[in-house]
């Protein structure tokens, strides 16, 4: 895939974020994925989640999906816009990687999304990120920041399969003294620019029901009471709602997001055999935006260039989505002998708050 295009994917995604709302909870495929985030007692969500699947043309590469959450960092500049930049920029390089594994698709496209945050706001935004993605029946995640991936099982306790790149949980890990307050900010994340190492890693399925992707204001809750939510909840909707909600009842000190996946039956929605080509991209609040990929070329391996993305410009020049999606339809007509990205937008069902 050309450079323009990996470009047109980028910015097509950040802008859908931008311009539609942050709350809400959305069912993806009849509910073996769901995504929910909701404000709490803050003036802005600055939590970005999605999940995408894609299948490659003339099936040049094995298909792929993955659920992504970014959270801005409130204390710095623009954690909104950070965290828009980190997670369609992360998308739109994994979706066109050709890293030979999965481990080291995810690894590059941390390296471009952080690069690309930290080009535009040098080093004074930034964003965690969490990921997991499948492809060629090989599961495995990346993270960066202190957001976090839990595996839920079939007859075994949750398990939390990162570690926050925080002081404290580092010293944690060691079983160390943790450190004073001040000294519990990020190691890492995405925008800081040189010196990042994601961390990476296969998942075993074994056993495994449910993946969850949580920003701290999440997983912030009472570790008991979480525990229990998803352990007594019916399905990994309950979960998702039901933890949401009850950050709020908490006091609702940050935004607080979640993701979560049902491994098999995703595994075999991807694995089964489908002849078209297509990028599907959901996100909040229930809206889902297709992007039809007509030319496959993929980007090459340890692929350096930042793509260049400006965020005012975007925002000043935003239309609504009707006059968008009539625009988009206008240009592909008139380039049908180019490589183009076809984007329509239609509704999937969601449950809000």
């Amino acid at each position: 895939m050309s450079h323009a295009l990996h470009s047109q994917v980028q910015d097509a995604i950040s802008r859908w974020l931008s311009s539609g709302n942050k709350c809400g909870l959305t069912t993806v495929d009849r509910g073996h994925v769901v995504l929910g985030s909701v404000l709490g007692n803050r003036q802005e969500n600055q939590d970005r989640t999605l999940f995408f699947q894609v299948r490659f043309e003339d099936n040049r590469k094995p298909p792929m999906f993955a659920l992504v959450l970014c959270d801005g960092m409130g204390g710095m500049q623009e954690g909104g816009d950070c965290a828009n930049l980190a997670i369609s920029s992360f998308t739109a390089t994994l979706i066109h990687s050709n890293e030979k594994s999965l481990s080291q698709k995810l690894s590059a496209a941390v390296d471009i999304a952080n690069k690309t945050v930290y080009k535009h706001f040098q080093g004074k935004g930034g964003s965690t990120l969490s990921s997991i993605a499948c492809q060629n029946h090989e599961w495995a995640i990346v993270n960066v920041g202190d957001s976090r991936i839990y595996a839920v099982y079939d007859e075994k306790p949750i398990e939390q399969l990162t570690t926050d790149d925080t002081l404290e949980e580092q010293l944690a890990e060691l079983r160390l003294k943790a450190p004073p307050p001040e000294f519990r900010q990020l190691l890492q994340f995405v925008g800081m620019g040189d010196g990042i190492e994601p961390t990476t890693s296969i998942v075993r399925t074994e056993n495994l029901k449910f993946i969850l992707l949580t920003s701290d204001g999440a997983h912030s809750i009472p570790q008991k009471v979480f525990q229990e939510i998803i352990q007594n909840a019916k399905s990994i909707t309950e979960i998702v709602d039901r933890l949401t909600r009850i950050s709020v009842w908490l006091g609702g000190k940050d935004n607080a997001t979640i993701s979560a996946i049902s491994i098999n039956s995703l595994s075999n929605q991807l694995n089964s055999k489908k002849e078209d080509s297509r990028l599907e991209v959901w996100s909040l609040p229930g809206k889902t935006d297709f992007f039809t990929i007509k030319v496959s070329d993929s980007l090459p391996s340890h692929q350096n260039e930042v793509q260049s993305t400006d965020i005012n410009k975007e925002k000043n020049t935003r239309k609504p989505n009707k006059q968008r999606k009539q625009k988009s339809s206008l240009e592909n007509q008139k380039k049908q002998d180019k490589p183009q990205l076809k984007i329509e937008f239609t509704e999937e069902v969601a449950i809000n708050d």
